[in-house]
């Protein structure tokens, strides 16, 4: 547990070392040899499938940490315009999976949620870019934890009437200068499902130099 901890912690100082970098001739950061151990990372993102969650509720300290690593997540010139919406209300969750039409399923069973939006006044035309990288640390953290984490996409689908984002803000409250990337449900598993493995990679995907 603290080895996996390490290593989630130094790559967010990295990508934020990184992301906030001003002057492209500043030195850059690396990791001494031998200082992370091999292969962590690679296991915690094979185990980070999506999964059957029970209602056993969350205890609040793993939320705070599950948004702790996503507050870290870099964004573009380190304007950090992505925020969160943490629901667990139960009949609230039900609304939220009605304001997609279709594949809210895993929204609707969550014991708790959280709604990834982005301030468009302050994040600009990559908004989605960096609501998604956000997105993504709060899967890695919910399997760290423990926790089972699906995606489930909201901008660009179809609501009740409207849009699912236009929706979802109405509901919430949400200020018309934000937008609605996804909802990201979460819960404690109820099976462990088989990890990836690498059997099967297509690696003649991944290109050097050119395509």
């Amino acid at each position: 547990m603290r080895t996996k901890l390490f290593l989630l912690v130094s790559i967010i100082i990295l990508t934020v070392a990184c992301s906030n970098r001003q002057n492209p001739g500043q030195a850059s950061v690396t990791v001494p040899s031998g200082s992370v151990p091999d292969d962590v990372l690679l296991e915690l993102v094979k185990t980070a499938v999506p999964s059957v969650v029970t209602l056993m509720k969350i205890a609040p300290e793993i939320l705070d940490k599950i948004t702790t690593v996503a507050l870290l997540a870099p964004s573009s010139h380190g304007q950090n315009p992505v925020e969160f919406i943490i629901v667990e209300d139960k009949e609230m969750l039900r609304e939220l999976a009605r304001r997609k039409r279709i594949g809210a399923g895993p929204v609707e069973r969550a014991t708790a949620a959280i709604v990834v939006i982005s301030n468009r006044n302050n994040g600009g035309e990559l908004w989605i870019e960096d609501a998604s990288v956000a997105s993504t640390y709060i899967l890695l953290a919910a399997e760290y934890y423990g926790i089972g984490a699906c995606w489930n996409h909201i901008r660009g689908r179809e609501g009740i009437k409207t849009s699912s984002d236009e929706e979802i803000k109405e509901l919430l409250g949400i200020p018309s200068h934000y937008a609605v990337l996804n909802i990201v449900a979460l819960g404690h598993k109820k099976e462990n499902k088989p990890p990836r493995t690498e059997d099967g990679l297509d690696f003649n995907k991944v290109h050097k130099e050119k395509f």
